[in-house]
Formats: C-alpha cells, sequence, structure tokens
C-alpha cells in the first residue's frame, strides 16, 4: 500500500466521522438548529402517525381474522367428530367460549388506544410544524435585516413550543425510522438500518402476525393428535 493510498483511507475515516457529527451546532447558531428542529419534528411525527396508522389497521385485520377463527372452532367439533371418536365437544364447546372472552377483553383494551385518533393528532402535529418550517425558509429572506429575523424567530419558536404542548409526544421508533430516511446524514450504518427496521416490526407488526398464524398451527397439532389417537 503506498503513501496516497493510506492518506485516501485517513480522509475517508475522517469523512465518515464528520457525517455523524450534529450539523446543526457547528455554527452554534439558533436559526440553523431551530431549523433543523423544526425538520426533525415534522418527519418524526408524519412518522409517528404512519405507525398509529399501521397499528390501528394489524389491530382491526387481527381481530377479523380471530373471530373468523372462532366461528369455525365452534362448528369443528360436529366436523371433526366424523374423523375421531376421542373429541369431546363439550370440552371444545369450553374452550371456545373461554376463547370468546379473552378475545373480547383484548378487543375492548385495542379500542381504548385510539389509534385512530393519535395517528390523526400526530398527522395534524406534523402539518402545523410543516407550515412553521416554510414559514421559517420564508424568513431567511430577510437575513439582512437581523432585528426582524430575530423576531420571526422569536415568534416561530414560541409557536413551536405551543403546538408540542398540544400533542402527545412520539415513541422513539418514529424518530429512528425518521432517521433512515437520511442514514447518512444521521451517521446510520446499513446494519444500523436492518436493526431499526426489525425493531419496527416487533413493535407494529409481529404480535398481530402471530395471533394470525399461531391459531392454525395450533388447530393442525390438535386435530393430528386427536386423529392418531383415535
Amino acid at each position: 500500500m503506498t503513501r496516497r493510498d493510506s492518506f485516501k483511507i485517513i480522509r475517508f475515516f475522517f469523512r465518515r466521522k464528520s457525517v455523524s457529527k450534529p450539523r446543526y451546532l457547528e455554527k452554534n447558531s439558533w436559526e440553523q438548529e431551530f431549523n433543523y428542529k423544526l425538520w426533525v419534528t415534522k418527519g418524526t411525527r408524519f412518522a409517528a402517525a404512519k405507525r398509529c396508522a399501521r397499528l390501528a389497521q394489524n389491530s382491526q385485520l387481527a381481530l377479523t381474522i380471530l373471530s373468523s377463527y372462532l366461528i369455525v372452532a365452534g362448528i369443528s367439533p360436529y366436523l371433526l367428530k366424523t374423523f375421531s371418536q376421542t373429541l369431546d365437544v363439550d370440552v371444545m364447546a369450553l374452550i371456545t367460549t373461554g376463547t370468546s372472552i379473552l378475545l373480547l377483553v383484548y378487543g375492548l383494551l385495542e379500542s381504548s388506544k385510539n389509534l385512530g385518533l393519535k395517528a390523526h393528532e400526530y398527522d395534524e402535529c406534523a402539518l402545523k410544524v410543516s407550515r412553521l418550517y416554510n414559514k421559517l425558509r420564508y424568513a431567511k429572506e430577510f437575513e439582512n435585516d437581523k432585528q426582524k429575523m430575530q423576531s420571526s424567530l422569536l415568534d416561530l419558536t414560541t409557536q413551536y413550543d405551543e403546538i408540542l404542548d398540544g400533542y402527545e409526544n412520539h415513541d422513539s421508533i418514529d424518530f429512528a425510522i425518521f432517521k433512515t430516511q437520511k442514514r447518512r446524514y444521521h451517521g446510520l450504518s446499513k446494519m444500523d438500518v436492518y436493526k431499526i427496521y426489525f425493531e419496527y416490526y416487533r413493535k407494529v407488526h409481529m404480535i398481530y402476525h402471530s395471533f394470525i398464524i399461531i391459531p392454525p398451527l395450533i388447530s393442525v397439532v390438535i386435530f393430528w393428535a386427536t386423529a392418531k389417537s383415535s
């Protein structure tokens, strides 16, 4: 390896390190920092709205499919009795009734989360912050008039604080998902992005997919066991 190649590697390393630095603090400027805050908050709240909407869709889908499973489970003892004489219809009816009660409780708990309302509120918050972001971009036209610029910054900062006070804070995964959209700017490696995607799947999709997939697998095992014992 030549000395020139060594310098290239060193420059590449420091260039990657500099990307991971918070650029909005480089000039120690409130205008630049506030611009970054608006940009991040806007994107993160949109991500939060999308997450809540996905959760609401997954919850509704899981409840619908689980209800269908219970209907099938209710009539399955009479169908399976032709294949196995060891199947106790009363026991299956008891299991179905107990599961129906659990499903009802689960449905009430899911509805109490108000995911649809939260998605709307996060989206509304993001739109308000987006308007402030546009106003700040416009206010930069008056950079030569420092007094007017400072007055605009103070007014926009006050509005920003009032907006945040009126809405629930987002989840940490929302900010993480937002950072994946500009992974080089935030100094994320591909592995970091994959980890964030997996965490997002775990929080948003995994439990509902488990509710949909596991019951049929259990049913197949029960049917196989009863058929084998007959």
